[in-house]
């Protein structure tokens, strides 16, 4: 007699997971609030909400929050890239920000690189989708990196989907 067993699983990226991963990113920019001065508490908050909205609907490809000089990155940059193909299962604790760097003439910052989901709404879509986030962004280009590499080093989950951290570090 042989016996077969078939396992389904289906994952759906929610709104309450989007608040699951944003809060690890949140946390992550306290640390740099800690260990750095900026970003302040209430750009936090915004940040928080703004990814929410934005992976609840699938509108982020990538953000990268972090200090600029002369208009490029440096460390203690961290870029999280979304993925929400339903492939990620580790969920990392929040933390391992660089430290030690020097920012001073530094601002903190932010650039959101969006999905072609959110190029193929309406423009009313999209007024209704930037009328529920706390800040309105401009378009611009991307910054380059000024200095340090940047490395793969913390996945925020829930549900299967979530987002990739890459952390600027100095080098040497």
């Amino acid at each position: 007699m042989s016996m077969t067993q078939t396992l389904s699983t289906s994952s759906s990226f929610t709104k309450t997971s989007a608040r699951h991963v944003a809060s690890k990113v949140a946390a992550d920019l306290y640390l740099v609030q800690l260990a750095y001065g900026q970003p302040t508490n209430a750009w936090i908050t915004d940040y928080e909400a703004e990814l929410v909205e934005l992976l609840a609907g699938r509108f982020v490809e990538s953000v990268t929050y972090g200090f600029k000089q002369a208009g490029l990155w440096i460390p203690p940059s961290l870029k999280y890239q979304a993925r929400l193909d339903g492939t990620l299962t580790s969920d990392d604790r929040a933390g391992k920000i660089p430290r030690g760097c020097d920012v001073s003439g530094a601002s903190f910052t932010s650039f959101l690189r969006y999905t072609a989901a959110w190029s193929n709404l309406t423009p009313a879509e999209k007024a209704s989708v930037k009328a529920a986030l706390p800040f309105q962004r401009t378009y611009g280009q991307e910054p380059a990196t000024k200095s340090g590499i940047w490395g793969s080093d913390k996945l925020y989950a829930h549900n299967g989907g979530g987002v990739n951290r890459s952390a600027l570090r100095p080098t040497g």
